[in-house]
């Protein structure tokens, strides 16, 4: 192993290391193989091992996002690989957008640095492996449109994941948080599963009005998630009901 791939798999398993999902005592051996020598067939016969796309894309040497959609349709259309992408896409979501991968100053973070965990390629595993919108037929876990108890469950999921995002001190802001990418998401959440949660629902609007107020005291990723979300709450056609809330907000009916 060379020096420069010996540095770049040490960055890599320590990042492994705080996978709790990840036996790397049985499995770091494998993913290991596969990195030096990229035989896919080290991954994908590796018994009781998660999230087996997610490895052989962030693990492999072709990090193209046309590469990854052609690896989705394989695992996808595989009786025995297609079994494994619930759990890729569970563990993905949960380790970059969640609360450990906002504040690089949490003692639980997983990017103390606050560096792209996932080697830069959020974005692009956001837009293969995650739903753009409730109703996003082409998830394979979603496959149709979930009930309104589900849609305001995800609401609710979403709108505290946001306030983590814009109450997170914009020195400490990890940059790579795939929700930064999710406004068209947000938007059909927010119409599908919107319910009035008064306290919560003050504290997140009037942030999102104070950051458009004060921009110069804010991220920049956190102004342009305001203002998205600014746009989305202007629409004309935004149910009545949510528009009555967002004034109501604004006018401090709900302060803390």
């Amino acid at each position: 192993m060379s020096e420069q791939s010996r540095e770049k798999w040490s960055s890599l398993n320590k990042k492994l290391k705080k996978l709790i999902f990840l036996k790397l005592d049985i499995y770091g051996n494998v993913l290991k193989d596969y990195y030096l020598n990229g035989d896919i067939s080290k991954i994908r016969n590796a018994e009781g091992l998660p999230s087996k796309l997610l490895f052989e894309y962030w693990l492999g040497s072709n990090h193209s996002e046309e590469h990854l959609k052609e690896l989705y349709q394989e695992y996808l259309s595989s009786t025995v690989l297609s079994k494994d992408l619930q759990t890729t896409v569970h563990n993905f979501e949960k380790y970059s957008q969640f609360a450990r991968y906002v504040d690089k100053s949490r003692k639980d973070t997983i990017s103390p640095d606050g560096s792209a965990f996932f080697s830069g390629l959020e974005e692009k595993l956001c837009r293969v492996l995650l739903p753009q919108s409730l109703d996003d037929s082409t998830w394979v876990i979603g496959n149709r449109k979930p009930g309104r108890k589900s849609a305001m469950r995800t609401f609710e999921i979403i709108m505290s994941q946001l306030i983590e995002l814009i109450y997170t001190n914009k020195e400490n802001l990890i940059e790579h948080n795939i929700l930064f990418n999710r406004m068209k998401y947000f938007e059909s959440v927010l119409r599908e599963g919107y319910y009035l949660i008064p306290n919560i629902w003050g504290y997140f609007v009037r942030r999102v009005y104070s950051i458009l107020e004060n921009k110069q005291e804010f991220h920049t990723l956190q102004v342009k998630l305001a203002e998205n979300i600014e746009n989305i709450f202007s629409q004309d056609d935004l149910p009545e009901k949510i528009k009555i809330d967002i004034q109501k907000a604004r006018d401090g009916e709900w302060d803390d």
